[in-house]
């Protein structure tokens, strides 16, 4: 009924059962956008340990740290699908609530995204209670995700380093 008129209208049902959806049916339950062909430098922090690399104009990935040499370019293209495809399972907390809570005050695992030396995006990842907690700096809400995220996403070195000719022959890869 629209109150400026004496009539009633008739509407479709598929509208009323649009308007009956719960405000998680409703919210973007993928919280991590970015332009993924423009990120060129990548760093996971874990405690105690770093991995970076960092992405050439021809789009090819190489380390940067905790040493420089060839990287498995797909790993990082990879990386950076996963992140794309990250969804939250539950939406576990807004405004700026306590870190700790979710084992977010010393995360699990960071994950910092550059383009053009510009920060685009940085993920904090913790764990708590048997549950994967992530939130982006700079984004108060913290969504619970699934299980398998963290370690999709841990990326060690000895998976991602490349090795040159001269090895690859040796060990007959």
């Amino acid at each position: 009924q629209d109150p400026s008129r004496t009539s009633v209208f008739t509407i479709d049902s598929t509208l009323v059962k649009q308007l009956g959806k719960s405000l998680f049916e409703l919210r973007d339950k993928k919280p991590l956008k970015f332009a993924r062909d423009q990120v060129d430098h990548i760093e996971l922090q874990r405690p105690g340990q770093l991995l970076a690399a960092a992405k050439d104009t021809a789009g090819v990935w190489s380390l940067v740290a905790p040493q420089s040499g060839p990287a498995k370019s797909w790993k990082f293209s990879n990386l950076l699908s996963q992140l794309e495809g990250v969804e939250a399972e539950e939406f576990a907390g807004e405004g700026g609530r306590d870190l700790r809570t979710y084992g977010l005050d010393a995360p699990s695992l960071r994950v910092v995204l550059q383009a053009g030396g510009q920060g685009v995006m940085e993920v904090k990842l913790g764990e708590k209670n048997a549950q994967i907690y992530l939130t982006r700096v700079g984004d108060q809400t913290v969504y619970r995700v699934g299980g398998s995220v963290l370690k999709d996403l841990d990326l060690q070195l000895q998976d991602v380093v490349q090795a040159t000719s001269a090895e690859a022959a040796q060990t007959g890869e």
